[in-house]
């Protein structure tokens, strides 16, 4: 009976409803070919079915079904992109050193208010990008027929044949230097609307996280997007999501797909990401998942990563050094060492607006500023 009981936990620890896989799939020598449907096992709600871009790169290591590092499911998507790899156009493209991906699409198109969750797992081995480059691991965005038909609202530059002025990327999240990002362009200006740090670099490698998002796709003001990250709320933006809702015929209009896997502009090395618990439904309820609706939704205080580990890793050398001057300077006078000041700064200015501000900050003016700022609070806490 117990051994039974067991072998009834084990079987629904996976999707019930679960399909077969074909074998070939699971063949590690496998290529997915570009714009193939790739059959994905498990229910995923109102994504619709999932094909891979048209541009994967065509090496058996950029999409593999996994069963090695999963969260729920049987398998992980399991995805990897080395420094060079790059497929069809996207090997042309001259904006960028290198430019490829390993990417899936998810074919339906998003209107009005839904839920969406899923869980990434950035692997220890991955290279985190250097100075402005940047690795993509999730992207709502529109298609070209419709940028064509909407850039007029944003800028008067023609755009070329990927769109790389003026794209409209509802929201995306982007690894950096520091760590993951979610950010947002192309729907009110062709900048960022938002560019916000929600895993440090200290935290991303190594461990599940767990993504959840609801949002109003409109281009009215009554739009929203509200951010979870492993239960705490990043982002609550209010407005519109789209910068504005055409008509593709009599029947649809043009809405955002979603994208997720690695795409990498720039000398960033080699990536590996996986994959796990896809799905999207109308309600948080019907995501599948064993999470606290009401306590999420409850949440009104949005969460922020410590300002200081939002800084790049140029602009925290930059920061270093133009602090150095002071840190010697007060070690020197209160007889403390060099470390204890330095970590005593970090707390004492995590409070200024370093992203935000960085260039007026590190100014000599202000910097000046700063170095009174701290000697008197120092004299403070040091002075016995």
């Amino acid at each position: 009976m117990n051994k039974l009981f067991f072998i009834l936990i084990c079987l629904f620890s996976f999707e019930v409803l679960a399909k077969k896989l074909p074998e070939k799939f699971l063949d590690p020598g496998y290529v997915f070919k570009p714009e193939e449907n790739i059959k994905y096992p498990y229910k995923i709600g109102l994504w619709g079915s999932i094909e891979t871009h048209d541009r994967i790169h065509q090496e058996s290591y950029a999409l593999r079904y996994d069963n090695f590092i999963t969260l729920n499911n049987e398998y992980s998507l399991r995805f990897e992109k080395r420094q060079g790899d790059c497929g069809k156009a996207d090997c042309d493209r001259k904006s960028k050193k290198y430019i490829g991906r390993s990417e899936i699409i998810f074919s339906k198109e998003q209107l009005n208010t839904n839920w969406y969750n899923w869980n990434l797992y950035f692997d220890t081995s991955s290279d985190m990008p250097k100075n402005n480059d940047f690795i993509h691991v999730g992207q709502f965005k529109m298609n070209l027929e419709h940028e064509h038909k909407s850039r007029y609202l944003l800028t008067d530059k023609k755009i070329d044949k990927y769109n790389e002025i003026c794209p409209e990327m509802n929201l995306y999240f982007s690894i950096r230097s520091n760590g993951m990002l979610v950010t947002r362009q192309g729907v009110t200006s062709c900048e960022n609307d938002f560019n916000k740090l929600v895993i440090d670099k200290d935290n991303l490698k190594g461990k599940w996280h767990n993504i959840i998002l609801n949002i109003n796709w409109t281009d009215q003001d009554d739009g929203f997007i509200k951010l979870w990250i492993n239960n705490k709320l990043f982002l609550d933006h209010r407005g519109k999501t789209i910068s504005k809702i055409i008509k593709k015929n009599s029947n649809n209009y043009y809405a955002p797909k979603f994208r997720i896997g690695l795409y990498g502009q720039g000398e960033i090395g080699d990536q590996v990401l996986h994959l796990d618990n896809i799905y999207a439904a109308k309600e948080c309820k019907k995501i599948k998942l064993n999470i606290n609706c009401e306590e999420i939704i409850s949440q009104s205080n949005v969460y922020k990563i410590s300002s200081i580990k939002a800084l790049s890793s140029e602009q925290m050398k930059i920061r270093k050094y133009y602090l150095s001057f002071i840190v010697k300077k007060i070690s020197k006078k209160f007889n403390k060492s060099e470390n204890e000041i330095e970590k005593w700064i970090d707390i004492t200015t995590d409070h200024l607006p370093w992203v935000e501000e960085f260039d007026k900050i590190t100014s000599r003016k202000e910097m000046s500023k700063l170095e009174k700022f701290l000697i008197d609070e120092a004299t403070r806490k040091f002075k016995n």
